[in-house]
């Protein structure tokens, strides 16, 4: 079994750079705490499983990196003592690194994550990352017109398998495309002239695909997200088109 006091020294991310916390620093903060007899022998002989750890060890690790003597003694998985977090941990499956990672992301990432969970987006993206791996177990067979049936090559099986995995994350992306509410957001990130290029791309895709008279019947649908350059650049590029029809 792993060690789980190594672990979580390594996992700890000491200084704002993230660095990782090196056992020198770590008995350093057990001295400031009041537990001066772990030091940095205490503290490798710890990692290297060479003597059990005390209670009063297992104690100061515990309040040091705020997790639960049943991490630390491999009861549980579930490292954070706050209970919120455990309990999410528990229904979801996700780890304790996984949901500060989505702590910290912005409103947009969420709700990313949000569009991706609620549809089917996210299962296509799933499927595609194990398809791509499981080329390393699973090979493909061709029938070829002139030797038959035959197993694939190594690469001829990659590159299947790549392409295939290619194709599920088209399909998770065509999912969400159309997600009107996340584009009006995502387009509210941007600066000025970012955002301007941006709303006449958009605008120039929707009247290709949809023609003008429906271009404008959705923007006016949106109209308390469209600025009002939106509607005069569809006005000249409307006024262009008849030109050029003439």
């Amino acid at each position: 079994m792993e060690n789980r006091y190594k672990k979580i020294r390594e996992d700890y991310e000491f200084t704002k750079q993230g660095c990782r916390l090196t056992m020198e620093e770590l008995a350093e903060i057990f001295k400031e705490k009041g537990y001066s007899t772990l030091t940095y022998n205490a503290i490798r002989k710890i990692e290297t499983d060479r003597r059990n750890v005390s209670d009063y060890e297992l104690k100061a690790y515990c309040e040091v990196f705020d997790t639960t003597a049943d991490f630390l003694l491999g009861i549980s998985n579930f490292k954070p003592i706050d209970e919120d977090v455990a309990m999410i941990s528990k229904v979801t499956g996700l780890s304790d690194i996984s949901i500060d990672r989505l702590k910290q992301y912005t409103k947009l990432q969420r709700d990313v994550i949000d569009k991706l969970l609620s549809t089917k987006a996210m299962e296509k993206i799933i499927e595609a990352y194990i398809y791509r791996n499981s080329q390393y177990f699973q090979k493909i067979e061709i029938v070829d017109s002139i030797c038959g049936k035959r197993t694939a090559s190594d690469k001829e099986n990659s590159d299947f398998h790549f392409f295939q995995s290619v194709e599920m994350l088209k399909e998770a992306l065509n999912l969400v495309s159309n997600d009107r509410e996340l584009f009006f957001e995502l387009n509210n990130t941007h600066g000025k002239i970012a955002k301007e290029k941006m709303w006449k791309i958009a605008v120039q895709m929707e009247i290709k695909n949809l023609g003008f008279d429906k271009t404008i019947a959705h923007l006016t649908r949106d109209k308390k997200h469209v600025p009002s350059y939106v509607f005069d650049y569809v006005k000249e590029l409307q006024a262009k088109k008849e030109s050029d029809d003439k």
